[in-house]
């Protein structure tokens, strides 16, 4: 985006409504939106119930913000999913990321050269047809090193006070790799259903670090071609991350819908999602 001239809600709405343009959808089939971001262009009010009034939705619409940092969109698919097979009038749900993320580094450290500034949208729907269903997920808050990864750095009140652009900037600290824990989690939420890997057409990681993906595939003894790594054309967009690797490999025909996938990402804290499910 231009920042002189567009944000992060402009971003949200476009592609939003190239996503319900691709699902043959009108705004007004949706009944929920769940809007992704650490820094939305406004928080009063809730930049979800901004897109709800720009993209022209039904008044009986459930509009929410959701900030858990990059592990949000998978956390939102997660608790979608189930809120739609336990309320039967929701039939419709879309759930947007869209983020301003290179104005949170430091321009004179290499952080802001990470991120992209990107939206990301994605409608879940009932359907009769095909296969695709989340299988299972595990969640899990390893709460330990809050000061690793923080902004403000002082927290909002003390930003507010001394209006201090610097203290909004975040550090990327090198910090320590949980990549034997994700890979037993990985081996563990596969027995627990009876999934052999090999039945794992593939696989959805966090795009943050190449060598983090490559620990966790390489633990997993997982042939390269089955890990999606696109950072490297995209810039590292957050919480859509794993979803953008998706749509990558399904343009390109390395994945299709009915393959059983498995998703797996961290947010700052730190907190980690995997969800194993049919796309």
């Amino acid at each position: 985006m231009n920042p002189l001239e567009e944000n992060s809600l402009d971003m949200a709405v476009k592609s939003s409504k190239a996503c319900l343009e691709k699902a043959n959808l009108d705004a007004k089939d949706i009944d929920r939106i769940v809007y992704i971001a650490y820094n939305p262009e406004t928080f009063v009010p809730p930049a979800a119930i901004a897109l709800h009034h720009h993209l022209g939705c039904k008044d009986e619409v459930i509009s929410k913000n959701m900030n858990v940092n990059c592990v949000g969109m998978l956390i939102a698919s997660i608790e979608t999913y189930y809120l739609m097979q336990s309320m039967k009038h929701i039939k419709n749900c879309l759930i947007v990321q869209s983020e301003y993320t290179s104005v949170l580094g430091d321009p004179y450290q290499s952080t802001p050269y990470i991120f992209s500034d990107s939206s990301t949208a994605v409608i879940l729907s009932k359907s009769d047809l095909g296969n695709a269903r989340i299988i299972d997920y595990c969640v899990e808050t390893h709460s330990h090193d809050l000061e690793g990864l923080k902004g403000p750095k002082h927290g909002f009140t003390h930003f507010i006070a001394n209006k201090n652009v610097e203290e909004y900037y975040i550090d990327m600290p090198g910090g320590a790799a949980e990549s034997e824990f994700v890979a037993q989690t990985i081996k563990r939420l596969l027995e627990k259903n009876q999934v052999d890997i090999s039945d794992i057409k593939g696989f959805f990681f966090s795009q943050c670090s190449y060598t983090y993906l490559t620990e966790v595939r390489e633990l997993l003894d997982v042939a390269k071609e089955k890990v999606f790594y696109y950072a490297d054309q995209t810039g590292y967009t957050g919480a859509s991350s794993p979803f953008v690797a998706l749509e990558f490999a399904m343009n390109e025909g390395k994945v299709k819908a009915g393959d059983l996938c498995m998703f797996w990402t961290s947010g700052a804290g730190v907190e980690h999602a995997f969800v194993l499910m049919y796309i």
